[in-house]
């Protein structure tokens, strides 16, 4: 079950100017990012296609203090990590985890307040993690 990310109404759509994002401000960035993810995959899920690209989010949850790391290694001059990918990517993959999880938790906050199930809670069928969140 797909469940929308954007609001609703045309006005507020109309103010997220997603694929210009994408295409005109970072495209080199995501692209890098997403080698990145494709690496972690064959890492922590080597039964699926490196392609077939899945969050393991409970294999790897420590996102500020890695990132951290990356940042700190790339600002001392090592551009590349080990497997061969920028370590800036790295923190970039790593900062975008930790803030599609607090979206997800003030999501989850919201709804609660609302007495109804979070988008993230329907999405993931009511899975849970390892911080009790969906």
């Amino acid at each position: 079950m797909s469940l929308p990310l954007f609001p609703t109404t045309d006005a507020e759509r109309k103010a997220i100017p997603i694929w210009t994002y994408i295409t005109k401000y970072v495209p080199r960035a995501l692209i890098a990012a997403t080698r990145v993810s494709v690496k972690g995959n064959i890492q922590h899920n080597p039964e699926r296609s490196p392609t077939d690209i899945v969050w393991a989010r409970g294999k790897s949850m420590d996102q500020l203090n890695t990132a951290a790391r990356h940042l700190m290694d790339h600002s001392n001059g090592t551009i590349y990590d080990t497997d061969g990918e920028l370590h800036l990517a790295k923190a970039y993959w790593r900062i975008g985890a930790e803030l599609e999880l607090l979206c997800e938790r003030l999501e989850a906050e919201k709804a609660k307040k609302q007495k109804r199930p979070s988008d993230a809670e329907l999405l993931h069928g009511g899975e849970t993690y390892a911080d009790g969140e969906p």
